[in-house]
């Protein structure tokens, strides 16, 4: 029998989580546009900025987000030529579900920012089980990418070079 670790307990419970915040992620999302959109994903439990302001970040959400766009970007052209294999996609999925373990496990938040970053987490994570089923499908890599399009968003982090549109 195989022992249970906290690596391993990780990604089966964010993907628990990704059931509750996926809705609430949804919603915040459907309404970047509109000036009112802190108070209505507040309501929502999406994505809200600091008072209007973004979250503050530790060393180690930089870091794991980081890890994230890097192995987003050394895929995405492969991707865009729809050559994306699946064996490249689950080598993905492992390494982004790895370093989404490493940023949960090792970053301090509070709570209010924590709640935000989870909801992120659990966009992240819907991607990569996507990636391990379908490869080139919109609902993997897409929504990978629009984590880290979203992510500077709402959490300040000092030289982020993210994924342009």
């Amino acid at each position: 029998m195989n022992k249970l670790t906290i690596k391993t307990l990780i990604p089966v419970a964010m993907m628990g989580l990704c059931l509750v915040a996926g809705p609430g992620y949804a919603a915040g999302a459907a309404d970047q546009g509109h000036d009112h959109h802190d108070h209505a994903t507040q309501e929502t439990g999406g994505l809200v900025l600091n008072e209007g302001e973004r979250w503050a970040t530790d060393a180690a959400l930089r870091e794991g987000m980081e890890r994230v766009r890097a192995s987003f970007a050394e895929v995405l052209p492969a991707y865009q030529r729809g050559e994306f294999s699946h064996e490249a996609a689950t080598d993905t999925a492992r390494a982004i579900d790895d370093h989404v373990a490493f940023l949960v496990e090792n970053c301090k938040l509070e709570p209010a920012a924590d709640a935000v970053l989870h909801v992120l987490v659990a966009e992240l994570l819907q991607g990569t089980a996507t990636l391990r089923k379908a490869p080139a499908s919109p609902e993997g890599l897409p929504r990978i990418h629009g984590v880290l399009r979203d992510y500077p968003r709402y959490f300040d982090h000092t030289g982020w070079e993210g994924p342009t549109d």
